[in-house]
């Protein structure tokens, strides 16, 4: 199910918030990676204090304006 314009506002109010309080932000482009190996990357990020979020692309650059 498609999200509704209010998740989508959350979304970027809350990657927002989420940028501004990180020491890094790493982009990166998933093509071809499979479901085992972004779990297994999820988990790793997780381990090491980190986190791995994804977000629409038209969303991102509301994110970034």
């Amino acid at each position: 199910m498609p999200l509704t314009r209010q998740q989508k506002e959350q979304r970027v109010a809350n990657m927002i918030e989420t940028i501004a309080d990180a020491a890094s932000v790493v982009f990166m482009a998933f093509d071809g990676l499979t479901v085992e190996a972004a779990e297994e990357l999820r988990g790793q990020l997780f381990v090491d204090g980190s986190r791995m979020q994804v977000i629409p692309k038209r969303l991102l650059r509301l994110v970034l304006k």
